[in-house]
């Protein structure tokens, strides 16, 4: 509809991004006419980080009851 590449569109809407003025021009207009708003809770998702830990621990269940004694 705008005749830009999707990257141009993508870095139209990313705050700070380089693109000219006639391709933001272009792509705004497209998006005025598709009634297109930027959903910001999307917006986050792919920059969030979730950092998970997992440590496995064996369960000692009675350790006392491990054979320890020397082979005969």
């Amino acid at each position: 509809m705008a005749g830009v590449s999707r990257s141009a569109v993508s870095r139209t809407f990313t705050p700070g991004s380089s693109v000219s003025a006639e391709t933001r021009r272009k792509v705004l207009a497209a998006a005025q006419t598709l009634n297109y708003h930027v959903n910001h809770l999307a917006r986050g998702q792919p920059v969030a980080r979730c950092v998970f830990l997992a440590v496995i621990w064996p369960r000692l269940i009675r350790p006392a009851c491990w054979n320890t004694s020397p082979a005969v």
